[in-house]
């Protein structure tokens, strides 16, 4: 079974959801998998952990536990560059570092700190200008 089968079975049966999934290939020939799970989920996941080290599926796993995602969605996004340019700027103005980035036709994705998340939020709805509603 594929490696990434494998993981995401693994984390399915415990019933964990993640978002997003980004998977890349590193310079030493290895790939590279990213992936988002609820704050709380660390302690459900440590195990799977452990098992995927010991039994070769993977050669290493990094949890970080303070991390977020920020995203900027629509339906124009695979053609309009400079939103992308935009979010990206937004953040680096803001000296927010990206871990990571996951990307659609509809949606850009971004892995940020956790404790920077209100900060990057605040900082995009301004650079996009949304109006949230009243809640």
């Amino acid at each position: 079974m594929g490696i990434a089968a494998t993981v995401f079975g693994d984390v399915a049966s415990l019933g964990i959801n993640v978002h997003p999934i980004v998977q890349g290939d590193t310079n030493d020939g290895f790939s590279r998998i990213t992936f988002v799970v609820n704050q709380g989920a660390e302690a459900k996941i440590s195990p799977l952990v452990d098992g995927w080290v010991e039994g070769k599926i993977a050669a290493s796993v990094i949890l970080e536990p303070n991390v977020a995602s920020v995203a900027i969605e629509g339906s124009r996004l695979a053609s309009s560059p400079e939103l992308w340019a935009l979010m990206f700027r937004t953040l680096a103005e803001r000296g927010i570092n990206i871990d990571c980035i996951g990307s659609s036709e509809m949606k850009v994705t971004c892995i940020i700190p956790g404790d920077r998340l209100e900060e990057a939020m605040s900082a995009l709805r301004q650079s996009f200008v949304v109006e949230l509603p009243e809640v």
